[in-house]
């Protein structure tokens, strides 16, 4: 298991997209992705998903930070 943390997010970052991203590639409900999407926009708390494989948290980070979220792999 790989755990990705959400610490923020850029002016200009693609809500849509990252929600589809987290549905596709993570497995989340719509009701679970759109949930993440709120608390980290709001800036309140990290956020912290885990990931069964190692190759799916790399990919998430990959592209979570090409739509303008921050985020990283953590153990």
């Amino acid at each position: 298991m790989r755990k990705v943390e959400f610490y923020g997010w850029d002016v200009g970052a693609k809500k849509i997209s990252f929600t589809k991203l987290l549905r596709d590639k993570g497995n989340l409900t719509l009701k679970d992705a759109k949930n993440v999407n709120t608390r980290i926009m709001n800036g309140n708390e990290n956020v912290v998903l885990e990931f069964e494989e190692e190759s799916v948290a790399k990919l998430i980070v990959e592209e979570s930070t090409n739509l303008g979220f921050k985020c990283r792999l953590i153990d």
